[in-house]
């Protein structure tokens, strides 16, 4: 169960997996390797992992990489870091990259790079896509992560690639990332609309009208809904007690814990628990 704490999102060709209630067991262990070509997307200075050596411009994100087979591991903190680890089959990031391979075997590192912000909304389409329609069969999830890969290769090879975004498909705005970022890394904390506001640089009001234009929920409502879908994948994990979980994802009781789960989901949290036990 090294995993657990882990959203995974798997295609053909590449693998996604974030941390989203606590750390990688696989990637805190001491020394492990990776078969594929390995890459780690912060997209927020808090969720970088190794010390940054390169400006990162605005609307762009710090990016590492590191060749297949190169032992490394994740320095525990006292909070786990929200990245997003990209795993490439080496196959298909080969073909992208070309002669150009060899820039990943200059050291035996990580290889420190930026790619721009848009990439967050192609990693947000595959995983919503796998979610929606998981398939070894689902061409367009498979489509999605040839994407992904070639804006990594291209940007590792610094070729301007904006003409790939899709307006049609991505509809964040990109004054939403951040937030959206933040929230997921945070969402134990206590947290509101003028904090929020301030991050994505917005009033208060236009920053509410905005949010719930784009994602469907005002703000407070959807870290409401994140801190409960962290609260259910805890449930799973069988790790903490109830009252434990309650005050990691951010509810003030155990009982204020309980009673809105109840409401959104028609089972308590212990009733959910027992399910997977």
């Amino acid at each position: 169960m090294i995993l657990k704490y882990i959203d995974c999102y798997v295609s053909n060709n590449i693998g996604i997996f974030i941390p989203s209630v606590g750390f990688c067991g696989y990637a805190t262990s001491y020394q492990h390797i990776h078969p594929t070509y390995s890459f780690v997307i912060s997209p927020t200075k808090e969720s970088e992992v190794i010390v940054r050596e390169i400006e990162v411009p605005k609307e762009h994100v710090f990016t590492i990489g590191l060749a297949p087979n190169i032992p490394h591991e994740e320095k525990k903190e006292d909070m786990f870091k929200r990245y997003i680890a990209v795993m490439i089959s080496n196959d298909l990031f080969e073909k992208e990259m070309g002669s150009n391979i060899e820039l990943f075997y200059q050291s035996n590192d990580w290889v420190q790079f930026i790619l721009p912000s848009e990439i967050l909304d192609y990693i947000k389409l595959f995983t919503t896509e796998y979610e929606n329609d998981f398939s070894t069969e689902n061409k367009f999830l498979d489509e999605l992560g040839v994407i992904i890969t070639r804006l990594i290769a291209r940007n590792m090879l610094d070729v301007n690639y904006k003409d790939m975004r899709d307006e049609k498909l991505i509809n964040i705005k990109a004054e939403l990332n951040q937030v959206l970022e933040y929230i997921l890394q945070n969402f134990g904390k206590k947290l509101n609309n003028k904090e929020l506001s301030r991050i994505a640089n917005l009033s208060e009001t236009y920053f509410i009208g905005l949010f719930k234009s784009q994602i469907g929920v005002t703000p407070m409502e959807y870290v409401h809904n994140i801190r409960l879908e962290k609260a259910k994948k805890l449930l799973k994990s069988q790790d903490k007690s109830i009252t434990e979980i309650a005050l990691f994802c951010g509810f003030s009781s155990t009982s204020h814990f309980s009673n809105n789960f109840k409401k959104s989901y028609n089972l308590t949290p212990r009733e959910y628990q027992k399910i997977y036990a």
